[in-house]
């Protein structure tokens, strides 16, 4: 049984919870970086991180999803990005929560997008 399942068990089944900081982070995913938060319910477990740590967060948090990648452009992919989805609109991915990483001048439209779509 993984920690991960061991926190699942105590969680009644309406419940998630939020993890930050590097000390939880690292002890339930394993990931090595606290730029990071972690979302854990019954039905899914995701390691949120920005695309600086992606193949990071794959390689060291095997059991966690990654929903996708959302760059301003999509026509220059990084190779080390290849392997995911890479959409220029938030509302093509399937996920319940965003973090945003983008510049501030665009914060609040990104969020009001995220809003929308019930992240």
């Amino acid at each position: 049984m993984t920690r991960c399942d061991k926190l699942r068990k105590a969680l009644k089944d309406n419940e998630g919870v939020v993890l930050s900081g590097y000390p939880n982070i690292f002890y339930y995913t394993g990931f090595t970086s606290e730029d990071a938060l972690v979302f854990i319910t019954h039905q899914r477990q995701i390691l949120v991180t920005d695309s600086r740590y992606t193949v990071q967060a794959k390689l060291e948090a095997p059991d966690f999803e990654i929903a996708g990648v959302v760059r301003r452009d999509i026509t220059h992919i990084p190779e080390e990005l290849q392997n995911y989805r890479i959409t220029d609109d938030l509302s093509t991915l399937d996920a319940d929560v965003a973090i945003l990483c983008t510049p501030t001048r665009k914060v609040e439209e990104y969020a009001l997008q995220a809003l929308e779509l019930g992240m």
